[in-house]
């Protein structure tokens, strides 16, 4: 058997959390929450001000993108699949999702332990903007 390895959804962007909650809920319901190691949304906080205070807001690092480690079976492959807003696995070949690298997986790991730093403040400002 396969053990558990990192891959990447493609998703409708804005739809992260709720592909994330829907795979886990279908995984329960089918009895196969043992083949889900993790599902992760990477987030950063941000600080923005709106009426004169500073609020802390969630923004997804990878819009459009989920990050799940799991045990590649036909029944997992075939839930995440076949979850509503999944678009697809990234890097498939011969029509099987491919695992991220250690690499790959050291470096998303790397940035979410920078963002859980301190919040970033976003600018209020485009390009081109008059200041």
């Amino acid at each position: 058997m396969s053990e558990n390895n990192w891959y990447v959804i493609h998703t409708l962007t804005g739809q992260e959390m709720k592909v994330a909650h829907a795979i886990r809920r279908m995984a329960e319901k089918k009895g196969l929450e043992h083949l889900f190691e993790e599902i992760l949304v990477p987030t950063e906080d941000i600080s923005v001000r709106k009426k004169g205070k500073t609020v802390i807001k969630k923004k997804v690092l990878y819009p459009g993108y989920v990050f799940i480690k799991f045990k590649l079976t036909d029944e997992s492959w075939t839930l995440v699949r076949r979850t509503t807003g999944v678009t697809g696995f990234i890097g498939t070949a011969r029509n099987r999702p491919q695992a991220l690298s250690s690499r790959e997986v050291e470096e998303m790991m790397s940035r979410l332990r920078e963002g859980a730093v301190a919040p970033r403040e976003e600018i209020p400002f485009e390009k081109g903007d008059p200041v």
